[in-house]
């Protein structure tokens, strides 16, 4: 399939190169809150949710990652789990908000070196949905090949 950048309509492709289904709960990465002139960023939930996604990355056999300069495509499948069987699989619109879950992800994807650098990743597809319960996170990777 091709795709085109909005603005400048760059035809480029994917070349999918690494994913991860996980049945963790999604955790939002707070804001960073400032107390005394120290920053504090992580909640003890978030440093749980980023320890869970390192030990299931851990049982997948990886590849190197690749180059900094090679940009990225992710795709991100949240699940957010509910006990109410008719409200699963379809859209969750509440808090937490995707991109705090982004952020985490993000974070712990490069901590494992799954990435170099979480810069790398210039588009995203996000989806948040209702499942049942531990939750899901779902990630897909893709370089973007440039066509010319």
């Amino acid at each position: 399939m091709i795709y085109a950048t909005p603005i400048s309509g760059v035809e480029y492709e994917l070349e999918p190169f690494w994913s991860i289904d996980m049945a963790i709960r999604p955790r939002p990465q707070p804001r960073p809150r400032f107390n005394k002139g120290r920053v504090f960023s992580n909640s003890k939930l978030v440093a749980k949710f980023k320890a869970e996604i390192a030990v299931e990355i851990g049982r997948k056999n990886n590849a190197p990652p690749p180059d900094r300069d090679v940009p990225i495509h992710m795709e991100l499948e949240i699940g957010i789990p509910v006990q109410n069987k008719r409200k699963w699989g379809t859209f969750h619109t509440g808090r937490p908000d995707s991109d705090n879950i982004l952020k985490a992800v993000k974070d712990a994807i490069v901590d494992c070196g799954v990435l170099g650098d979480d810069s790398q990743v210039v588009a995203t597809e996000i989806c948040k949905t209702y499942c049942p319960a531990p939750g899901l996170v779902r990630i897909r990777l893709s370089r973007i090949i440039v066509l010319p």
